[in-house]
């Protein structure tokens, strides 16, 4: 359930964080992306409020930590 989960928890958020941190330190980009403007959560939400799935996958802190809900 976990390995498949669709959320955009602040755990998968950071891991684009670190990867676009990455890419500016081997100069692959020129200048870091404004990761957070890249996710809407609205149209996710509103799926799983609909099926009632909103408490179904664990989400996660940016540390990897369940986050208590």
């Amino acid at each position: 359930r976990v390995r498949l989960s669709p959320l955009l928890d602040p755990f998968l958020v950071e891991r684009y964080k670190d990867s676009a941190r990455e890419s500016l330190e081997l100069k692959l980009t020129r200048s870091a992306p404004e990761v957070d403007s890249w996710f809407d959560r609205s149209f996710l939400n509103a799926a799983l409020k609909e099926l009632k799935l909103e408490n179904y996958w664990p989400a996660y802190a940016a540390d990897g930590k369940p986050l208590v809900r």
